[in-house]
């Protein structure tokens, strides 16, 4: 049986303001603020046209498999006007073929499609209402049958039957037992077997709710959520995580400290290490990067340069800028990562059930034998608290340490936390 075939396509992605067709267009509708209404223009026509038949296109084919799938009959059930069906069968009755692409297209719901198409069968092939039964061998391929509301609402159930009916459902409920002529399933093979496959249990459940890819700095935030500045800057226990604005709802707004982070990093990737890295020629060169649109004006207001100038004068600083060009910088890793690092108690099927662990590594300092990592953090914390911290971030370090010796070969000698806020350096 297929029912609700008289209800209405569902075509409210059509409708919007802005309709998007995947292939062709972006279309958005006109608004005129003087007279204060809205239009759509020709990229949102031509837009909606292409999803309505879009989506016609797949009603179609749901509504073709649905009814090819019966073996001996099919029911078709549909609610419309029943003036209407008389009406489709003298209109179509002289149709021969296809029915044309204006009727397919300007369809509402599955009724239009299958009315039209009866209508224009041949005698022979549809009984409709009032006519006379057939009582030869053959019988026809449609028959139209019409029940109006009164009709309908003396559809019951017979009081014996709903009596029967409720008792067993009741009995059900109340877990009482089973009468006589119930069937048991352990008597029966083929329930046995089917509840076998119910009661099943997927050997490796538990790893269906470990996340196939995760953020290195994620593994630390699994113990400690709140304790990661530079990713969740400004939570607090009891907070509720809105995220940033985007730039153009409030554009002198980003001061927050992700942003700052963000932009912070930003800078360290694109610096130019041949040039002065004094406080004038760290913000001549932020002002370049603003110019060519690698930061947002509001961004670059938030950098510490002094911060950065700081980092320049250490040792690290220094050994940075000897190295020049081939330092590497904002390097991303993808690293496999053994289930039980993520939880002891997690057991894959074999050792293809992994973790991909994604992050990007700061900087990458090459040696003759062995490389350096630095991992520029824009914590505000006081220096009292950078021991405790860089704890804290030791986790994410040593993913970084061991994904990159895999990746190139080499092992990590050194890790670095630079705290740009406390000018302070720490080797984890």
């Amino acid at each position: 049986m297929v029912a609700d075939l008289g209800k209405a396509f569902n075509l409210d992605d059509a409708r919007g303001r802005l309709v998007v067709d995947r292939s062709h267009y972006i279309g958005p509708k006109v608004m005129d603020t003087e007279r204060r209404i809205e239009y759509p223009c020709l990229a949102h026509q031509l837009a909606s046209e292409q999803i309505v038949l879009d989506s016609l296109a797949e009603e179609m084919r749901i509504l073709y498999v649905a009814i090819t799938r019966a073996r001996e009959r099919v029911v078709l059930v549909g609610s419309t006007d029943l003036t209407r069906v008389q009406q489709e069968r003298v209109a179509w009755r002289t149709c021969g073929g296809p029915l044309p692409a204006l009727t397919l297209a300007t369809a509402r719901c599955p009724l239009d499609w299958l009315l039209p198409a009866i209508g224009a069968q041949p005698d022979g092939n549809v009984r409709w209402p009032g006519d006379e039964v057939d009582t030869g061998d053959g019988a026809p391929l449609f028959e139209v049958q019409v029940h109006d509301a009164d009709a309908i609402r003396a559809w019951t159930t017979p009081d014996q039957q709903l009596r029967a009916s409720n008792e067993s459902l009741r009995t059900a409920a109340l877990a009482g037992p089973l009468s006589a002529d119930e069937p048991r399933a352990c008597e029966d093979p083929a329930v046995a077997s089917v509840f076998k496959r119910v009661r099943h249990v997927y050997p490796p459940a538990s790893i269906t709710a470990v996340p196939a890819v995760m953020a290195a700095s994620e593994m630390k935030r699994r113990f400690d959520v709140l304790a990661e500045p530079d990713d969740r800057a400004g939570l607090v226990a009891g907070a509720t995580t809105r995220g940033l604005k985007p730039r153009f709802v409030e554009p002198d707004g980003l001061t927050g400290g992700t942003v700052r982070g963000t932009a912070t990093h930003l800078v360290l990737q694109h610096l130019d290490m041949t040039e002065p890295l004094d406080a004038g020629g760290i913000r001549t060169q932020i002002d370049a990067m603003v110019r060519a649109g690698l930061l947002a004006p509001p961004e670059g207001d938030v950098v510490d340069v002094e911060a950065i100038e700081w980092f320049f004068t250490t040792s690290l600083g220094r050994r940075l800028r000897r190295v020049g060009a081939r330092i590497r910088r904002e390097v991303m890793v993808v690293w496999r990562l053994p289930l039980a690092e993520y939880d002891p108690a997690l057991r894959g099927i074999d050792e293809r059930d992994v973790i991909l662990i994604r992050g990007i590594i700061d900087a990458m300092l090459p040696g003759e034998r062995a490389w350096e990592i630095v991992d520029y953090k824009s914590d505000e914390i006081p220096v009292e608290q950078v021991p405790a911290r860089s704890q804290g971030y030791r986790r994410q370090l040593e993913i970084y340490a061991r994904a990159a010796a895999t990746i190139w070969r080499k092992p990590i000698e050194r890790r670095w936390l630079v705290f740009l806020t406390p000018r302070r350096i720490v080797d984890v």
